[in-house]
């Protein structure tokens, strides 16, 4: 029988490789992917979440929304069910939102669901005008935007890593509540 290249473990057939590699803790991913090209692929792919679910060697873990002391940065760290920090998930794509609403879905993908964007300006139609020559009378305020509601939906698969873009809601939200009930939302 003759071997292919794109083996994930050469002299095994590639179920039984992902049967093996199923086996190993979640947060031995990491240093997995750096083996080779094939292994991250393979890590990251459906069929390999497949099989860990099969076997019965899906981990529980938890992605806890994390802002840096300075409050310039925010990100999600990830940790397994020991508490061990198994890294950061990819950012957020888009802009930073706040007031967003999150829902596991079958205990298998993540959705961040609207949120709110929000930035100060000037506010130039409050100044008076100088009319009467009195300097006292001229005043520049500042105000904030009302928030920004954002329809936009997001899928984070933590078996592949990977974000996605779902349909937007029909109406933009924020600062709302919502369950999952039999894997609708």
């Amino acid at each position: 029988m003759e071997e292919s290249s794109t083996s994930i473990i050469p002299g095994l057939t590639d179920d039984v490789a992902a049967l093996c590699l199923s086996r190993i803790p979640r947060s031995n991913f990491r240093v997995l992917s750096q083996v080779c090209r094939r292994w991250k692929t393979f890590l990251r792919s459906e069929h390999f979440a497949a099989v860990r679910k099969l076997t019965g060697t899906m981990e529980e873990f938890m992605c806890v929304f994390m802002k840096s002391i300075r409050g310039r940065k925010v990100y999600w760290e990830v940790f397994d069910s020991s508490g061990n920090n198994l890294g950061q998930i990819p950012p957020f794509p888009g802009p930073l939102k706040r007031g967003f609403c999150v829902a596991v879905i079958g205990g298998e993908k993540i959705l961040f669901i609207g949120g709110y964007t929000g930035m100060k300006y000037w506010d130039f139609s409050r100044i008076p005008p100088i009319a009467s020559g009195d300097i006292n009378e001229f005043s520049l305020s500042t105000k904030r935007n009302p928030p920004l509601a954002s329809a936009d939906v997001y899928e984070f698969n933590p078996a592949t890593n990977s974000w996605r873009k779902l349909a937007d809601m029909n109406i933009p939200r924020y600062d709302f509540s919502l369950a999952e009930v039999d894997g609708l939302l």
